[in-house]
């Protein structure tokens, strides 16, 4: 076992190796540690026996919870590799037994909650975390993930031999991990952007650790189970709640908030000029003063190619003034180096439909430049509070099937006054008078008509694998919010792969049972969404943010950026290898593209296909990086 300086539970990386044999298991522990040193770049370890091998990597980041792991139990009977951050370890520490040999780790007050409680440990755990046990006595493999999935955990089982770790890139070091792609899955993310989030990943023989799940493994009896320990309640649709107001949510958001703000470790917080992220500083920054925690920076991330509509810089600019806060600003490349856009596809590991994990991806490196290892971000108030119109549609589907006219009158007048037309890329004039027609006519039927399934950007796909392909997956045994939530799960691999930690305060078990319980007019009020989080924010945020009903697409310039790389995507999509997938189009596309690039589409076409045409990039470059055999990244 090797064991370097000292550190704290942050950031980090886990492995569990069983059935590979002491031999196997001690090399190739060691390397998957090696692959996943940018996730732990401050220490390394790995505990290997007949049975099982554990590994563990840490990024520090500050002195307060020393730990170096994998770490075992005082008689030696268990052992824990632990990645991620309690908010109850004091609390916790006192229920297990605080005794003078136990340090402030939280990898060991973990495993000191499993000597007493079993896997019921896990009902008392406050935090984010994966984390593997291994339990001697019993020779069984216990394996967790926290509520929302915000840490990952992958494993991949053959013949008696099963391997987990946070990263699936890192378990391709063992030659057995085929990499096979998932084309059900592949299927519906060209059809939708979706993900299944049941458990399966791009590659057919990988799964994912669920969010709120355990898994175990007894040697023993050769059993593998995976079972749910949290839920989120059903949502509700009562009219009245006593307990929801918006004082009360404001305590809960600022409790939240509190118990995960770093106690000595400069910290930033990701700043767009929306709702969700200026209401988080402002309850950071209110926190600050009070409490002596770590320094903060506030970091957005601008592009002076922004257009009109995608610009949030006044509104960042407006919040810096009221406050009197000083805004570091991360200024985005003018246009796409063609080697950065693979190096971020490869770190996500999956193909992401949209491009705005990518504006993360440059502040999380600005962020490693100036050595910060925690960022806040806003992520999860759209999936509770109903801010995207797919849950305002959906809510008034509900009031038409319930015949609840009045309701759903006054919410589809509300939300067509508060459309944002602004928002809308066709211009000016006629074009923008059509789109809009066009924008009414299309939430009428998608509230009032059975929801298509035949995609727009279907012409650019091959018809004959499409219809190959169609396997019905798993239904996903998450609800819906907490589906959608974990799949911000991409946010935390883009921050990873430069050592940073994200902490969402949206994504908090107890706020999100609050947000899921409340009656459905705080969150959507005459057709204005999160209506319960502009209450609570009135007087402490500007109130054109406050009222703001806009939803930025994003401040990435696409459509410039891609036009920039016409001759590597070109290159691409000209290919032999892109024809011989058999998936893509490729004469649509090629001709698509050359459109695009020679200014032929409206605003809103061109905008359309370069989000399509994103989508295709990150796919392709996932085939090319992982599964193409000629390819070594």
């Amino acid at each position: 076992m090797k064991r370097t300086r000292e550190g704290c539970d942050s950031l980090g990386g886990i492995i569990a190796l069983l059935g590979y044999g002491s031999d196997v298991s001690n090399t190739l522990v060691k390397r998957i540690c090696q692959a996943m040193e940018h996730r732990g770049p401050d220490d390394s370890g790995w505990f290997v026996n007949a049975d099982v091998a554990l590994g563990n990597v840490a990024s520090y980041k500050d002195p307060v919870k020393i730990a170096h792991q994998p770490l075992c139990s005082r008689d030696g009977s268990f052992w824990i590799t632990f990645d991620g951050e309690l908010y109850n370890s004091d609390e916790l520490k006192r229920q297990v037994g605080d005794d003078e040999s136990m340090t402030t780790s939280d990898a060991e007050i973990v495993l000191k909650a499993y000597e007493k409680y079993g896997q019921n440990c896990l009902k008392h755990l406050d935090g984010i975390f994966a984390f593997c046990i291994w339990d001697s006595p019993r020779r069984q493999l216990l394996c967790a993930r926290d509520r929302f999935g915000a840490r990952p955990l992958y494993y991949y089982r053959c013949q008696g031999k099963s391997m987990f770790a946070s990263e699936i890139k890192a378990m391709f070091v063992n030659s057995e991990v085929p990499r096979i792609p998932n084309h059900g899955l592949i299927r519906e993310y060209l059809l939708t952007g979706g993900h299944y989030r049941n458990g399966d990943t791009f590659f057919a023989q990988v799964k994912e650790a669920l969010p709120g799940y355990y898994i175990t493994l007894d040697m023993r009896r050769s059993m593998f189970q995976a079972q749910k320990y949290w839920h989120l309640p059903p949502v509700s649709f009562r009219g009245k709640w006593s307990g929801a107001s918006p004082s009360r949510f404001l305590s809960i958001f600022r409790f939240v908030i509190k118990k995960m703000l770093p106690k000595q470790a400069p910290f930033a917080i990701c700043l767009s000029g929306g709702l969700d992220s200026t209401s988080i500083v402002v309850i950071v920054d209110e926190l600050v003063r009070r409490y002596d925690t770590g320094k903060h920076t506030l970091i957005s991330a601008i592009c002076e190619r922004a257009s009109r509509v995608d610009n949030e810089e006044p509104y960042i600019r407006e919040f810096e003034s009221f406050r009197g806060f000083e805004i570091e600003f991360v200024h985005l490349p003018r246009s796409l180096e063609w080697v950065d856009v693979k190096d971020f596809v490869y770190h996500l590991e999956e193909p992401r439909p949209t491009p705005n994990s990518y504006l993360l991806w440059c502040i999380a490196r600005q962020l490693r430049k100036e050595g910060v290892k925690v960022a806040f971000t806003g992520g999860g108030c759209d999936t509770f509070l109903w801010g995207l119109e797919k849950e305002q549609i959906h809510y008034l589907k509900r009031l038409w099937l319930r015949k609840d006219i009045g309701t759903l009158l006054i919410e589809f007048m509300g939300m067509v006054v508060h459309q944002d037309y602004l928002g809308s890329r066709a211009g000016i004039g006629v074009h923008l008078v059509f789109a809009l027609l066009d924008r009414l006519a299309e939430i009428i039927r998608s509230i009032f008509l059975p929801s298509r399934t035949i995609s727009q950007d279907y012409q650019f796909l091959n018809h004959t694998y499409l219809a190959k392909n169609i396997t019905r997956p798993n239904e996903s045994p998450l609800d819906e919010a907490t589906k959608s939530a974990s799949d911000a799960v991409a946010i935390q691999r883009v921050f990873s792969a430069f050592s940073v930690e994200v902490r969402r305060p949206f994504l908090d078990p107890e706020l999100g049972n609050f947000m899921v319980l409340l009656p459905p007019n705080h969150k959507i009020r005459r057709g204005v969404r999160k209506n319960i989080l502009r209450t609570a924010v009135k007087g402490l945020i500007p109130e054109s943010i406050r009222k703001s009903t806009r939803k930025f697409p994003s401040s990435i310039p696409l459509v410039e950026w891609l036009i920039d790389l016409r001759p590597e995507i070109n290159e691409m999509l000209s290919s032999k290898a892109f024809k011989e997938r058999a998936i893509f189009n490729q004469d649509r596309i090629l001709e698509a593209f050359k459109s695009l690039c020679e200014g032929k589409l409206d605003p809103i076409k061109a905008y359309s296909f370069a989000s399509f045409l994103w989508r295709i990039i990150n796919l392709e470059l996932w085939l090319e990086i992982y599964i193409d055999p000629v390819h070594v990244y």
